[in-house]
C-alpha cells in the first residue's frame, strides 16, 4: 500500500502552506482519482508521493516502509509534459532502456515501434513521446504510478491507448495508480474512487459514482469519449 500520512508542505516559509495535513492511501489494483481546483497542490502532492519533493512534515510509506533514497523507486511519476522526463541528446531507445529491458508486449500495447525508438525526442510528437514515458515508468514494475495529467494534451486515440495499458496492469493487481486531473469526466471513467484536494486537505468524495467501479475499465473506455 502507498500511504501519505499528515503531509504538510509550503513552497516558501513566508507563504501559506499548500498542504495542511494530507492523508491518502492507495492499494495495488485500484485507481484513486485526485481532483481539485488549479493551484490546490495536486501536482505538489504527486511529486511528494513519488519522492521528487521532501514534505515539510509527514511521511510517505510503501508497504510500511519509507521511500528508498537510491535505486529504482517504487512510486513512478508520469508528467503531463514528457519532454521534461527524457534527455534530448538520447535516442528514445536509450531513454527507454535507462529504466530496464523493454518488454515487447508492453511496447505493443502502447503502440511503440522499433522505428520510433530510433528517433530523438525532438523528432516525434508529444503523444509518441508520452507513450515512451509511460513505458519507462511501467517497465520498472514499480507497484505504484502517479499519473499527473498524463493524457491531458493528447488526442483521444492516444489517450485511450495509454489508459488501456495502465488499467490492464491495475486489473492484474500489480499496480496502484493516483490519477491527477482537472478532467472529472476522465476520472469518472478510470478511477475506482475520487478524492478532492481543497484548502490543503484531502477528502473522499463519497457521492462520486465512478463508471470504472460500476462497469469495468474495458467497457467504459470503449463506450466513452476516450475512444
Amino acid at each position: 500500500m502507498l500511504e501519505a500520512r499528515d503531509i504538510r508542505y509550503s513552497h516558501h516559509r513566508r507563504l501559506p502552506p499548500v498542504l495542511r495535513g494530507a492523508y491518502l492511501s492507495v492499494r495495488r489494483g485500484e485507481v484513486v482519482g485526485l481532483a481539485g481546483p488549479s493551484g490546490a497542490g495536486k501536482t505538489t502532492l504527486g511529486r511528494i508521493l513519488a519522492g521528487y519533493l521532501e514534505p515539510d512534515a509527514g511521511t510517505i510509506l510503501v508497504d510500511g516502509e519509507p521511500l528508498p533514497r537510491r535505486g529504482t523507486q517504487p512510486v513512478q511519476l508520469v508528467f503531463q509534459h514528457p519532454e521534461f522526463a527524457v534527455d534530448p541528446r538520447w535516442r528514445l531507445r536509450e531513454a527507454l532502456t535507462e529504466t530496464g529491458r523493454p518488454d515487447p508486449s508492453l511496447l505493443s500495447d502502447l503502440g511503440i515501434t522499433p522505428a520510433l525508438l530510433d528517433r530523438f525526442p525532438h523528432e516525434v510528437s508529444g503523444g509518441e513521446l508520452q507513450r515512451v514515458a509511460v513505458a519507462r515508468a511501467l517497465q520498472t514494475d514499480a507497484p505504484f504510478l502517479i499519473a499527473d495529467e498524463m493524457s491531458a494534451m493528447l488526442d483521444a486515440i492516444t489517450q485511450a491507448q495509454l489508459w488501456h495499458a495502465v488499467l490492464d496492469r491495475v486489473a492484474s493487481g500489480r499496480l496502484g495508480v493516483v490519477a491527477i486531473s482537472h478532467d472529472e469526466q476522465l476520472l469518472s471513467v478510470v478511477a475506482d474512487r475520487l478524492v478532492r484536494l481543497e484548502e490543503g486537505r484531502l477528502t473522499e468524495d463519497v457521492n462520486a459514482i465512478t463508471a470504472q467501479s460500476v462497469l469495468g475499465a474495458d467497457r467504459v473506455i470503449e463506450d466513452s469519449t476516450l475512444r
